[in-house]
């Protein structure tokens, strides 16, 4: 691994001559001691830049890149104790949900005087009445490096709460998220949760013919049995996180909602229409309705659900054998410059 002689020159001297494109980019380049906070707070180019950093820099640890610049920047003024405070504060606040936070919260982890020095210094913002993090990615690092350390298993139960207390800011950045612990210790994260997660996804699906895997699929998916307001899309509605699909850069949603209506409109009205002149469609009932199963068929949906089930399980296969690999291929975080 690379040791940096200083810990954020180097860094800064390479994000210095990147050319990008990114109105975030330009407001920031004459203060690039604060790029990863406000560019996370807003497109999210500081991940782009992370990882095309690491891309060029092969032999510079992603994780250690990143610690080096959160401590350089953001804790240059801490103590080592108030680092702790501040690492153990954002694990707090992640495991329990929660984007905003009272001071009462906060006053139960530290000190007056400390938290004080802590919104002085930027790493807690107050916004109204409540106190945060400058960003969610920024708390989810933090979080992420102390229950890593503190070697709490990566499961379901561990996103949970965000649902419930501030799933709008969870949602909007869940595969960032994904990412970043990813980033922090491939091989545990691998192993706690993606594999996991394939697997259960993977054992629900009837293997019998393709016909049978995309109806699996497009049972777990829970397709609603009408078309809402804009049709020709349908509503989905499931209970179970598959945001670990998009991680791996597929689009199962997508292949079940994205249909080729044109050529088969005038029959899917006269068989599905009711009598208030709404379209049903039950999905659950492909294998018995000759007419839906030759449509999706013809249309495409069947070979692109088949296909999707076959790159999952060749993702798996070799998760069993290289559990320390990097499988996210998100076109957000991995697609820059192409």
């Amino acid at each position: 691994m690379k040791k940096f002689e200083n810990h954020y020159h180097e860094p800064l001297n390479y994000l210095r001559e990147k050319d990008i494109e990114s109105p975030t980019w330009y407001e920031i380049r004459d203060n690039l001691l604060e790029w990863y906070i406000q560019d996370f707070a807003g497109d999210s180019i500081g991940m782009d830049m992370l990882v095309e950093y690491v891309r060029k820099q092969k032999k510079i640890e992603s994780n250690t890149f990143f610690e080096n610049m959160v401590n350089s920047v953001l804790f240059s003024k801490l103590s080592k104790k108030e680092q702790k405070e501040v690492y153990q504060i954002a694990k707090n606040t992640f495991m329990d949900g929660l984007f905003y936070f009272e001071e009462s919260y906060i006053l139960n982890l530290v000190e007056k005087e400390s938290l004080e020095k802590y919104i002085e210094n930027n790493i807690l913002i107050q916004d109204e009445e409540k106190l945060r993090f400058q960003n969610i990615l920024l708390q989810s690092y933090l979080a992420a490096c102390k229950i890593y350390e503190e070697k709490i298993e990566i499961n379901d139960s561990l996103f949970e709460k965000w649902l419930d207390e501030d799933g709008y800011e969870y949602l909007n950045h869940q595969i960032e998220i994904f990412y970043i612990f990813s980033m922090i210790h491939l091989e545990l994260f691998n192993q706690q949760y993606l594999k996991p997660k394939i697997e259960k996804f993977l054992a629900k699906i009837d293997t019998k013919n393709d016909f049978t895997i995309a109806q699996s699929i497009m049972d777990m998916y829970e397709i609603a049995v009408e078309f809402g307001e804009e049709y020709p899309r349908l509503f989905l509605s499931t209970e179970e996180d598959y945001c670990f699909i998009k991680f791996l850069g597929l689009d199962i949603e997508g292949d079940i909602i994205e249909h080729d209506y044109e050529p088969y409109e005038s029959m899917l009205n006269i068989r599905y229409t009711d009598e208030n002149g709404i379209m049903k469609i039950d999905y659950t009932k492909m294998k018995e309705d000759k007419f839906l199963m030759k449509w999706l068929d013809e249309d495409g949906t069947i070979e692109k659900l088949v296909e999707d089930y076959k790159i999952l399980k060749r993702i798996l296969k070799k998760m069993q054998k290289e559990l320390d690999k990097d499988y996210c291929d998100d076109w957000e975080i991995k697609g820059l410059g192409g």
